[in-house]
């Protein structure tokens, strides 16, 4: 295969590019972590072709209601649509704002905004046709591609299930898991998105490998929390027994914990250091409780709109040394921003599913 020449339907076509979004292992990741290495050209077409292959991935041919707003949000993301804003206009800080931070987006000047919105469709549409028909038309006896469960929660909602090797998972808000049904193969691997805390069965023939970016956590039995929300850097925790934390991109880079330390890992500079940590202020989310110890204003936003399922706006900028402090347990939002006014001068007000903050 000539890489130089693919687009973004090559790759959704290309079924160990599918395999690797799906399903990863070290070798598939070496593989395609140097294709992005040597064309970074290719990097626009690549995330396209991935967030295609996990959407069409599941067996259900009619999308979801669930896929349709992701997908939308996705055709927001990639579309500059023109916007008057007025000079006392709200700033408004929200998760997917910075985490979008400095991505370009499609210019495509020829065309109004709704008709650029009709061609992107048009275009996930026609690939999910030729991909579905393509499947069809595989010779029986072919290669099966496995079926995966994707368990997602959206901001505001937080969900504790069972995966097939009996372990158990609490997934916190705006966090999404997915792994291969009955855990086929010779190991348990699930991939994170967001946060969530495990609590490993043990079974020293299949570890149990929660990968995060490059980055694979494995263990065999044991408890830990992982935090990898996009755009941020990934923090694994250890409860219990033992793991090792890897960038599987870098030689001899694995990092064993013992209980009550963690790997906070920098995804700029690649780097993995270990400390101990806070149990209380780690596990305070699966318990109910917001706690804020010395949490910049900007953290703080985004926490409380994925645990509410809010959309905050600031309408003046606080001083970026300002960081606030509080612990709130099973508390309503009006609450928490009545507590935090307390210590720190701000009005606030609420109507509906937004906010907006005014610091004096």
């Amino acid at each position: 295969m000539d890489i130089s020449k693919y687009k973004t339907e090559d790759f959704v076509f290309d079924t160990h590019f599918r395999k690797w979004v799906m399903a990863p292992d070290m070798e598939s990741e070496k593989f395609w972590r140097q294709i992005q290495q040597e064309y970074p050209d290719k990097a626009e077409q690549m995330e396209m072709a991935r967030n295609i292959v996990i959407l069409l991935s599941k067996k259900k041919r009619r999308i979801s209601d669930q896929d349709r707003r992701k997908l939308w949000d996705r055709i927001e993301g990639d579309i500059q649509i023109p916007e008057s804003r007025s000079p006392d206009r709200p700033v408004q800080l929200t998760a997917g704002n910075r985490e979008a931070g400095g991505k370009t987006a499609l210019k495509v000047s020829k065309f109004s905004p709704v008709w650029r919105v009709a061609a992107i469709l048009l275009v996930f549409l026609g690939l999910a046709y030729l991909f579905f028909h393509q499947v069809d038309q595989l010779e029986p006896g072919g290669e099966e591609e496995p079926i995966y469960a994707v368990h997602q929660t959206e901001k505001g909602i937080k969900s504790t299930f069972k995966l097939p090797d009996g372990s158990s998972v609490r997934l916190n808000s705006g966090s999404e898991l997915r792994y291969i049904k009955k855990f086929e193969g010779d190991s348990r691997t699930v991939l994170l998105k967001g946060e969530a805390f495990f609590e490993v069965v043990q079974d020293k023939s299949k570890p149990f490998i929660v990968k995060t970016d490059n980055f694979l956590t494995t263990a065999l039995g044991t408890s830990f929390n992982v935090n990898a929300f996009p755009g941020k850097n990934i923090q694994v925790s250890l409860v219990t027994g033992k793991v090792t934390v890897e960038d599987i991109s870098q030689q001899d880079s694995a990092v064993t914990l013992e209980r009550g330390e963690s790997a906070f890992i920098n995804q700029d500079l690649q780097t993995i250091t270990k400390e101990n940590f806070d149990m209380e202020k780690v596990l305070a989310w699966t318990d109910g409780t917001i706690l804020f110890d010395g949490t910049p204003v900007d953290e703080a936003v985004r926490i409380l709109e994925n645990w509410f399922g809010v959309r905050i706006f600031v309408k003046s900028n606080p001083n970026k040394k300002l960081k606030l402090y509080g612990k709130f347990r099973n508390e309503t939002l009006q609450n928490i921003l009545e507590g935090l006014s307390h210590s720190v001068d701000f009005d606030f007000t609420i109507q509906d599913k937004e906010v907006t903050i005014d610091f004096h």
